[in-house]
Parts: C-alpha cells; structure tokens; sequence
C-alpha cells in the first residue's frame, strides 16, 4: 500500500495506532484510564466490569480491554492509518486519494470499517497472519506464534 501510494500520488503511509494483543490493550486502558482520579484532571469516563473508570490522560480514549477492535481478533485486528500529504487524504472517504483506497482496498485485504462510526482512518486488516504479498512462502518473514 505505501508503494502504490508513493507512486501514484507521491504520499507516503504512516500508521497513528496498530493491532495489539490483549494485553498492550490491558496496558494502554490502566496508562490512561483510574478507578480514583484523586484530584488529577478527568478527560472523560468509560464504564468497564461494571465500574466507573476515569480517563486521566490526555493522550485520548482507547477502547475497554476486550472490546477494541484494534486487539487480534482471529486472524483480523485494525490499525489507523493516514498518509503524508497535506490534507485529508486516505482518511477522507471524498478525496482523490480515499476514493482510490477505497476501491482497491480489497487487494490489500483491508476495509475502511470506520467509514461506519466517523473515523476514516480506522480500517480493519485481514489475514493478519498470512504472508505478505510478493514474500515466497516459508521464507524471509519472521515466524509468528499463533498459539
């Protein structure tokens, strides 16, 4: 996808927020999220197991473990994406560049699912743990643990 978009558009690809296991999902939840603010500011609240949690950082919201889609579910997890032009780009389902991303998503086996719910940059990968195109198959990748 970076090369394609290099070549037709001369932007690069840049990832803002990828796939995580469960628990960089566990990690990112207590980094941002408290059950006691304890007179720090609150940036907003989320109801997980039942409690009240208090988002007590500034770096924005993350969804309650075992709910993000950004955690691997299977063999399909999200990441967030843009590219390095000045405007909108690929997160803009209306620009040059999103209209083209969207019509070929499909051969880079990725969909831009947060075109549904108003965040553009958010697209679902699939087969996250099949070889990547144009690598021979049973070399030159890195052995991944599907256990």
């Amino acid at each position: 996808l970076n090369a394609e978009l290099r070549r037709l558009f001369g932007v690069g690809l840049v990832a803002n927020s990828g796939i995580r296991t469960a628990q960089e999902q566990l990690d990112i939840w207590y980094s941002r999220y408290t059950r006691t603010p304890n007179g720090r500011k609150v940036y907003g609240t989320r109801w997980w197991n039942g409690q009240l949690w208090y988002r007590v950082s500034p770096a924005g919201p993350v969804g309650q473990p075992g709910t993000s889609n950004h955690e691997i579910q299977g063999n399909r997890a999200a990441v967030d994406i843009a590219d390095t032009g000045n405007d909108a780009g690929i997160t803009s389902k209306n620009s040059t560049r999103g209209r083209w991303l969207r019509q070929n998503a499909g051969s880079f086996d990725i969909a831009a699912s947060g075109d549904g719910f108003g965040e553009g940059w958010h697209f679902d990968i699939n087969n996250i743990f099949a070889n990547v195109p144009g690598t021979p198959a049973g070399g030159g990748g890195t052995s991944i643990n599907k256990e």
